[in-house]
């Protein structure tokens, strides 16, 4: 695969050593995840999550037992990414069901607020 303006331009900027150490860490990222992150920032080290703020936000919907048509509706974008930040929580969260991401909204209510929320 031809090597990108933008990856050209990461190594020119990090240096082939530091961006050779970066670069399988972020070709391995979901692009949802990449999205939030450079909307968002990083996630401060102290927190206790393993979501996204975008990702809070479809918990929090789904703990309030919003299907995914109206997480959908509710946040400007297409049902299948809807989808997918229900898939991709249920998979960081180790659960297999809405009602066990409610109760992990739940269970982390202000000990795992998510980025730039207090």
């Amino acid at each position: 695969m031809p090597e990108t303006e933008c990856c050209r331009g990461a190594r020119h900027r990090l240096g082939a050593d530091e961006y050779g150490a970066a670069h399988p860490h972020g070709a391995a990222q979901h692009l949802d995840d990449v999205v939030d992150l450079v909307l968002d920032g990083p996630r401060p080290h102290e927190a206790s999550t393993p979501l996204t703020t975008r990702e809070h936000q479809v918990a929090e919907l789904v703990a309030q037992g919003e299907t995914n048509k109206e997480i959908s509706r509710a946040l400007v974008v297409a049902l299948r990414t809807a989808e997918a930040h229900v898939e991709h929580i249920r998979g960081k969260l180790g659960v297999s069901s809405r009602s066990q991401i409610a109760a992990w909204v739940v269970e982390h209510r202000g000990t795992a607020a998510p980025p730039g929320r207090t």
